[in-house]
């Protein structure tokens, strides 16, 4: 029933932003990355990002990771459960 998947799974509040990423670290070569888990956000990298299909399709891409973590209870820092997100 939708009733009771709203009381397991209230709704989220997602902070999307833009800027450079660096060529270091965990942003290493994405277009985009999710931060959390709490709160969970989402960065697109500006300066991998040349059209707008390119941020169309990142931001499709993150938002089934937030999903997943807010959702499925995925720990997108485990590599199984990061696979199976993708």
């Amino acid at each position: 029933d939708d009733a009771d998947d709203d009381d397991r799974h209230p709704p989220l509040s997602v902070s999307v932003s833009c800027r450079p990423c660096s060529s270091a670290g965990p942003e290493a070569g994405a277009r985009a990355y999710v931060r959390g888990p709490r709160p969970l956000s989402v960065v697109l990298c500006s300066n991998r990002l040349r059209a707008p299909s390119d941020v169309s399709e990142v931001l499709v891409h993150e938002l089934i990771h937030v999903y997943d973590v807010h959702v499925r209870g995925f720990d997108l820092r485990d590599c199984e459960q990061l696979a199976y997100s993708e």
